[in-house]
């Protein structure tokens, strides 16, 4: 698990936007993100990470 300190230190030149992912954004690291682009997933449960995706999904049937 990552802490809220390495979190900033790694998104110090990046902004969350408070959905759980980045106005200024950079490449996943983490390899959760389904569109290649940070969306903050890297900190989740595997449970949450779950959750999110399916939501993400249903949101996005075309991606």
């Amino acid at each position: 698990m990552v802490s809220a300190l390495e979190l900033f230190l790694l998104n110090t030149n990046a902004s969350c936007d408070g959905q759980g992912g980045m106005n200024d954004m950079s490449k996943c690291g983490c390899g959760r993100s389904p569109t290649g682009m940070c969306k903050g997933w890297h900190g989740l449960t595997a449970e949450e990470f779950e959750a999110k995706l399916k939501k993400f999904k249903e949101e996005n049937p075309e991606e």
